[in-house]
């Protein structure tokens, strides 16, 4: 079982290739934005560590199990709460960015609520499923996208078409302090860890023999994700006016392979895939930490809780989605994002004490 971890954390690097984390690093890519790089694959990777030491002296037990038999109920409660919410936003601004981009470069004529409603049903369907069966999932899905999008991020490096004029621009800037928000960025995409408070439910040990390798390989994720828009559109001027760097970057870019020719519908279908399953996971942590607190309704003999909060979540979509514009989204975003490590950090202490209390109880 060990490989579905892996999965977690790669499905979380890859999703963020897109969306949020290369426009909070190239905003801040002459001030700090390099260097923050390296700071926060050792944050991430270290938080990662502490995490899987601590989680697994509580071998299948997901968080809520673990805060009720060790920590006072009322604390219990609020703390699963507090998590559940974060969850819930961590996957809704993942769906509103991809709703954003499925309407301006896929399918502009069709009906933004159609759109909307489409990623709703399929999401709100998969985050019902048992956690093993999300972690199936996850496996096919990496298995036949990862490779693809590897392919296309490595081939914007060695394109033609890319200046490393600009990315020795860039690198004159190594000494510029980073700022909070560019280490919480680069941290973030480490973060694919924290799914355990849930998915731990299925393990017995986590192993830390390859935590080396997801160190490097997100380290090389970053740096892709900063380099690939700085060649194509420059180091200076330009490539901090774009809401998705990425996109643009793909649509800079051609394949001489067959019928393919435009990379950027290869890859924004490549990478909505891989979306849908960061999204997925993501809700269905939320929702599994929801019903733990919640009451257990009944209907017709079956619980239906799973469903009302999952119908919930659909109208909170499709509300924020009609009210809210990317950059007020990325506004957001950015605050949760600099919230994540004292988050990592402060739950790293509550698994310390209730390790400390279960030796006591032994």
């Amino acid at each position: 079982m060990n490989r579905y971890f892996y999965y977690l954390i790669i499905v979380n690097m890859i999703t963020n290739v897109l969306t949020f984390i290369p426009r909070i690093l190239l905003n801040e890519r002459l001030s700090g934005g390099l260097l923050a790089i390296p700071i926060g694959t050792i944050v991430g990777t270290g938080l990662m560590y502490l995490f899987i030491k601590q989680i697994s002296h509580f071998p299948e037990m997901g968080l809520p199990e673990i805060l009720e038999k060790y920590l006072s109920k009322w604390f219990k409660n609020i703390y699963i709460f507090f998590n559940g919410f974060m969850w819930f936003h961590a996957g809704l601004f993942t769906l509103l960015s991809f709703i954003t981009i499925t309407k301006v470069f896929i399918s502009p004529d069709m009906s933004g609520f159609l759109i909307t409603g489409m990623f709703l049903l399929l999401i709100c369907f998969s985050i019902l499923m048992p956690s093993k069966k999300v972690l199936y999932a996850t496996e096919l899905l990496i298995l036949l996208n990862i490779p693809f999008i590897l392919l296309i991020l490595i081939k914007a490096i060695f394109n033609d078409y890319f200046s490393w004029d600009s990315v020795r621009i860039l690198f004159t800037h190594y000494r510029e302090i980073p700022t909070w928000s560019s280490i919480s960025a680069a941290s973030f995409i480490y973060f694919g860890f924290a799914n355990l408070i849930i998915f731990n439910r299925d393990f017995q040990k986590v192993s830390l023999k390859w935590i080396w390798l997801i160190m490097l390989f997100g380290l090389q994720v970053l740096l892709v994700t900063m380099l690939g828009p700085i060649g194509f559109h420059g180091a200076v001027k330009g490539v901090e006016s774009y809401v998705f760097p990425w996109v643009s970057t793909a649509d800079s870019m051609r394949m001489e392979l067959g019928f393919v020719e435009r990379v950027l519908f290869i890859f924004l279908l490549l990478h909505i895939n891989v979306s849908l399953v960061s999204i997925t996971i993501h809700w269905h942590v939320s929702i599994e930490l929801f019903k733990s607190i919640f009451p257990k309704f009944k209907w017709k003999g079956k619980y239906i809780t799973g469903y009302i909060i999952s119908a919930i979540f659909a109208v909170l979509t499709f509300i924020l989605d009609g009210f809210s514009t990317e950059d007020t989204n990325f506004t957001i975003m950015k605050s949760w994002i600099n919230g994540l490590i004292p988050a990592a950090i402060f739950m790293n202490f509550i698994l310390l004490l209730a390790i400390r209390r279960k030796k006591k109880n032994e």
